[in-house]
């Protein structure tokens, strides 16, 4: 027989519950009762449904499909409830109102089996022969109390199982029962959408689950093979009935879709009006750029209902026109026409308030004009209020040079704008009731100042005569008002500090009556202010030219984008994703046309790390434009935002993710943009666009930053091959440049889903509790002004670049911008490892892991491979290259002293050998990483994609998942170990545009240690605090990068790179985070020297003390290990195995006393070694000497002390 599903009412359209769900719900059920959060349903709704079921007849097409005396169900499940034979119980799961499930609905109930205190899903056949069970109907707390007010829906919700239940009767006739219980009478057919079904479709609505919609409306409804075999065994052959069933079902399913249809047509328009109201607030808050982004979303969405879409579209246009004219959108609305302020419906409060202060000065204009003598008119040529010329837009504008001026775009519309601080000044006095007539005349007199100059373009002397004419027209009616009103404005100007220069010319004018001395006078401070340069134009400063911009639809990229379009450029924007590409040309193309410009715009969408993609692409815009005169590599991604040894396997995808998209994605544009450009007159310029939050401009600091390993390196990369790129050009015409911002405020760092609150899960992941606001306050106390970038003050930089002066002082450099401070400490510095003695690494494990170990590297590595071996470490050698490995390993264990070498084949470009590489170790002290050099000789204009490719996983992705391993398995065994990077090497490469070519994949490398050092001291400190959710070792990572930065040594000295490997593991094992120059002039670095034979001292020679690491035995090591003599201690080792515990402990104490007394000889810079030797057997004193003569080639001192207690 068939097993059962789970009887459960499941959310129409949505999958059956599966067993493992029931488990699932079990087992929560389980933990909540022990929590006490489960209780029997309370009396009053269970009395409520009580009455229904006996009141309620079910209609008789429902009643035909149940077995006999089905049309008394009501009665018998009422019985059933009241005898408690079906139980009904509540569970607190806090505000969900269903039991969650995976990619579906939650269901609103769940039938188990109660059999004592276990809750089971049985089967209906053996639940009936267990004596004690009894069904339990389970409901959430919070849909109880959404339900309370309608018992139908509380009745409907554990009708279903019931039903099921009771009758054995098939899932679709339980679903036709639901509605003859619904709170308003039924569908006669029974096909009605149960109240059940309707609150399932609005909470989906409320969720705002789409996936659910898309699932119920993809496909129409129709019984599955299982639902068939149900009816089948239900009704035998009566097909009449199960089609009947079938056939009411499927309406019932076409009811539901329809209902669905409308809740999801309901939804989308109040997600519509939320967002229109989001881009309402950003105008009202002046963003006009965020208004933007928003309002461009609801408005080329499809699924956005006409009449938003029309307010949204009325809204972009506000957005549009002050984003064009430098204005503040909160006062956008307003035009003068006819001689008033006309204010558009959806004008903002603030610019409502500005129409009342403009209407009010427009009333002291037209009732001075009526009030005046015929022939004291003024020049009936000046039109102030604009009754007789075409209307006139009016704006607000920061940071405006005079308090008013206008503006004439292409379209020689007329717009009059006013200065903002200006505005505010005039409002704040305005509103607070302080000499509002004041106020009022003085915005009258610049109305007929301005109205001096007519509605069209001026040369400069046209210019300077209107200027004249409106001041002298001004202080003409000036002097027309009454003592009293200008003693108001006296008054409010005193008061308020406005610096409004036309009233002080008024002022200055004194009682002037004579117009010819008033007018020289005007005249000489209008040339010496340049207040005549009134008029303003569209910016054409980049008319013709070519600007390409990488990431283009959002961001840096966006503003960018949108001031080349603003200032006449040809603007090529690219990206991954087509919506914001859509969305931002649409914006442009409305500021081209709201200005009357001709510019062209482009959109590209690809992956820009992908070569076959960037090179069609600019195929396509030479195509199109012909030519490239600016671009900007801005295009990147946030990459993963998680701390050292907390990523995870699948974030390597999104690491390399992050690095191709900066830095070969630049690459690559890079190299066919300087294609195109080099054969143009003028040449071209390359931006990199980079950030402050990588590697100083100065390499001597570096810039950790906290969780965005992948990032940090990446534009630390990029911004250093900007600086090879500068070089390499620079004879083909072609400026390379980088532009270094602090935080900008973009999208980027929006609260929500912006970096600081990644940054704040991140590192509550490691146990760190960090706000949100806390990390933005800190970031903002180390910037001089105290705010972020703004987006279009970094456009307005950025575009400047293309100035040939510009060009030829700042190109090939770093231009860092936001003004942020980080109090950090050198960070690269010439290494301090002068070593007296070799460290003590016996018992230790050193993972020597190589890239390659032929060419310059390969004495290096060898040197210190070599080093570690000799300071006792056990040394494993992996990498692909066995052969010369096993040639390695065998002269380090030829050479003696009790580290030894081993070999392991791994491919560390492969994950997976990686990881078997480092589950295969007994334990891991020291990584020890050599990246391999960098072929200087071959220009990276002309390398191979896959070489590149090879480069960059060489130097980014190799090196953090080796870091990774190697912290995660040192976490996991305690160990307090050291992992080192060496480089690729700057010895002998000889002029400064190859030594950039190395930098380029050193500053991979650089701030990477700087940021997964200070993450790890995070997490230190997390756990000093008691909150690490794990345990973190204390590991120091440091960087060595051999070879001078001026490339002047021929080759590295490999003695200095082991000494500051060495140095790492013992003596700088407090330095972390550093990058250290063994071969730079001022470096100290050299490796211990080995003991010297002399007469009359044991040093450089070899002893054996037989009975040498206890009592005398000790002293008499000790005092050869004092001459720096090679001491073999030869004595049994302690025995614990199958003795007393306290045997045990003693043989722990005595070996802990024989490593403390090992490492003091270790301490005087010699060797020793302990051998396990029972010297009162001959075959035993024989091993001991070959072993000896075997490490270390020779004995010259052999002192039997041995001896044993009688």
């Amino acid at each position: 027989m068939k097993e059962r599903m789970p009887i459960s009412k499941k959310a129409p359209g949505d999958r059956p519950l599966s067993f493992e769900e029931i488990g699932r719900f079990a087992a929560l059920l389980h933990e909540k009762e022990a929590e006490g959060r489960v209780s029997d349903l309370p009396p009053g709704p269970m009395e409520e449904i009580l009455s229904i079921l006996r009141k309620r007849p079910v209609p008789e097409f429902i009643g035909s499909l149940l077995p006999a005396k089905g049309g008394a169900i009501g009665q018998r499940i009422a019985r059933l409830l009241q005898r408690k034979e079906i139980l009904v119980s509540v569970v607190d799961l806090e505000e969900r109102t269903g039991f969650p499930r995976e990619n579906a609905r939650p269901t609103t109930e769940i039938l188990l089996v109660r059999k004592g205190k276990d809750l089971l899903w049985l089967g209906k056949k053996l639940l009936m022969e267990g004596g004690d069970a009894r069904p339990c109907i389970f409901i959430t707390k919070a849909f109880l109390s959404k339900a309370r007010p309608n018992p139908h829906l509380l009745l409907q919700t554990i009708l279903h199982p019931i039903v099921e239940w009771t009758f054995g009767m098939p899932h679709m006739v339980a679903v036709l029962c639901e509605s003859a219980y619904n709170a308003a009478a039924s569908e006669p057919d029974g096909a009605g959408v149960s109240d059940l079904n309707r609150f399932i479709a609005e909470e989906a609505g409320r969720d705002r689950d789409f996936a659910y919609f898309d699932r119920i409306l993809g496909i129409s409804y129709e019984p599955d093979e299982f639902r068939m075999e149900e009816l089948s065994a239900a009704y035998g052959s009566d097909e009449r009935r199960i089609g009947d069933v079938v056939s009411r079902a499927r309406a019932l399913g076409e009811h539901y879709r329809n209902l669905v249809e409308g809740i999801l047509a309901a939804t989308r328009e109040e997600m519509a009006r939320e967002q229109t109201a989001q881009g309402r607030k950003a105008l009202d808050e002046g963003d006009a750029d965020r208004a933007l982004q928003v309002l461009r979303k609801i408005s080329q969405s499809p699924e956005t209902p006409g009449a938003v879409r029309g307010e949204a579209d009325v809204l972009i246009g506000l957005a549009i026109r002050s984003y064009a004219l430098d204005a503040d959108p909160a006062y956008e609305g307003l035009r003068m026409e006819n001689g008033s302020i006309q204010v558009e419906p959806l004008a903002g409060r603030k610019a409502r308030e500005l129409a009342d202060l403009l209407n009010a000065a427009a009333s002291v204009v037209r009732h001075r004009r009526e009030g005046a003598a015929s022939g004291d008119a003024g020049d009936a040529a000046m039109d102030p209020l604009a009754e007789r010329g075409a209307p006139r837009s009016i704006h607000v504008i920061a940071d405006l040079e005079r308090p008013s001026a206008k503006f004439i775009d292409g379209h020689d519309r007329v717009h009059w704008d006013l200065e903002k601080s200006f505005v505010e000044s005039l409002l704040a006095g305005f509103s607070s009731g302080s000499a509002p007539e004041g106020i009022s005349a003085l915005l009258a007199c610049r109305f007929v100042r301005d109205g001096a100059f007519p509605d069209e373009k001026l040369k400069i002397d046209r210019q300077i005569a209107a200027a004249v004419k409106g001041a002298l027209e001004g202080y003409r009616f000036f002097q027309s008002l009454d003592g009293e009103t200008r003693a108001h404005v006296a008054a409010f100007c005193e008061s308020s500090g406005v610096g409004d220069p036309l009233y002080r010319l008024f002022v200055s004018l004194g009682e002037e009556t004579n117009p010819a001395r008033a007018s020289h006078r005007i005249r000489r401070v209008a040339s010496r202010t340049h207040s005549y340069n009134y008029v303003r134009y569209p910016d054409t400063s980049l008319a013709g030219q070519v600007v390409v911009i990488t990431g283009g639809g959002t961001g840096m990229g966006r503003a960018i984008a949108l001031q080349a379009a603003r200032s006449g450029a040809n603007v090529v924007i690219t990206g991954r994703r087509p919506a914001p590409l859509e969305e931002t040309r649409a914006d442009m193309d409305d500021l081209i046309r709201f200005l009357g410009l001709t510019n062209q715009t482009l959109i590209v969408q690809g992956d820009a790390s992908d070569p076959k993609y960037v090179g069609e692409m600019f195929e396509r815009i030479e195509r199109e434009f012909g030519r490239i005169d600016i671009l900007y590599n801005n295009a990147g991604v946030s990459g993963p935002v998680e701390f050292g040894s907390v990523y995870r396997e699948e974030h390597f995808d999104l690491y390399r993710d992050a690095v191709n998209i900066h830095l070969t994605g630049a690459w690559l544009a890079s190299l066919e943009a300087a294609r195109l450009m080099e054969t143009q007159p003028r040449g071209g310029v390359i931006v990199m666009v980079g950030t402050f939050y990588s590697e100083s401009i100065h390499r001597h600091v570096l810039h950790a930053y906290p969780g965005r390993l992948p990032y940090t390196s990446a534009q630390s990369a990029k911004l250093a091959l900007g600086d090879y790129l500068a070089w390499m050009l620079a004879d083909r015409n072609v400026t390379v440049l980088s532009l270094n911002p602090s935080a900008v405020a973009t999208e980027r760092i929006q609260r929500g889903a912006g970096v600081f609150d990644r940054g704040s899960q991140a590192r509550a992941r490691i146990g760190r509790k960090v706000s949100p606001e806390a990390l933005e306050r800190d970031t903002l106390d180390r910037t001089v002004g105290h705010e972020f970038v703004h987006p279009r003050d970094f456009a307005r930089v950025a575009l400047g670049v293309q100035n040939i002066v510009f060009r030829r002082t700042i190109g090939g450099q770093r231009l860092p911008m936001g003004g942020v401070t980080y109090e950090q400490p050198p960070g690269v510095l010439p290494s301090p490892a002068a070593l007296y003695r070799y460290p003590d690494l016996v018992g230790k494990v050193a993972l020597v892991c190589l890239h390659g170990s032929q060419g310059g590297e390969a004495p290096l590595i060898e040197a210190s491979a070599k080093a570690l071996a000799r300071s006792g470490a056990n040394v494993v050698l992996a990498g692909e290259r066995t052969e010369d490995l096993e040639r390695l390993a065998l002269q380090i264990n030829s050479a003696g002293g009790e580290g030894n070498a081993t070999v392991c084949a791994v491919n560390l470009s492969r994950a997976a050998e990686v990881q078997e590489l480092f589950d295969g170790l007994p334990r891991i002290d020291y990584l020890l990483h050599f990246t391999g050099n960098v072929d200087w000789k071959r220009p990276l204009t002309h390398l191979p994609f896959e070489e590149w490719n090879a480069y960059v996983d060489r130097f980014g992705f190799i090196p953090r998942l080796l870091c990774w391993q190697a912290e995660r398995r040192m976490d996991r065994d305690g160990a307090d170990g050291t992992i080192a990077i060496v480089g690729p090497d700057l010895s002998g490469v000889p002029s400064i545009r190859e030594r950039q070519l190395v930098q380029v994949f050193q500053a991979m490398l650089r701030p990477a240690v700087a940021t997964e050092s200070m993450e790890r001291a995070l997490m230190r400190k997390a756990q000093a605090d008691g909150t690490a959710p794990a345990h973190v070792s204390a590991v120091n990572i440091g960087l060595i990068l051999p070879g001078r930065t001026d490339g002047k040594n021929k080759i590295a000295a490999a003695a200095k790179t082991a000494a500051t490997a060495l140095w790492l593991a013992e003596e700088g094992k407090q330095v972390s985070g550093a990058v250290l120059l063994p071969d730079e002039q001022n470096s100290l670095a050299r490796l211990p020297e080995e003991p010297r034979e002399a007469s009359g001292s044991m040093a450089g020679k070899v002893v054996v003390v037989t009975g040498g690491i206890r009592n005398l035995g000790k002293e008499i090591s000790l005092r050869f290990a004092a001459e720096r003599a090679t001491v073999v201690a030869a004595s049994r080792y302690p025995r614990a195995a199958g003795g007393s515990p306290e045997e045990a402990e003693k043989a722990r104490a005595e070996l802990s006393a024989a490593d403390a007394a090992l490492a003091a000889m270790r301490r005087f810079g010699g060797r020793s070694l302990w051998i396990d030797a029972d010297v009162s057997r001959p075959r035993k004193v024989q091993a001991l000497i070959e072993e000896t003569r075997n490490r270390f080639g020779r004995i010259d001192a052999f002192v039997n002390n041995a001896g044993a207690g009688g």
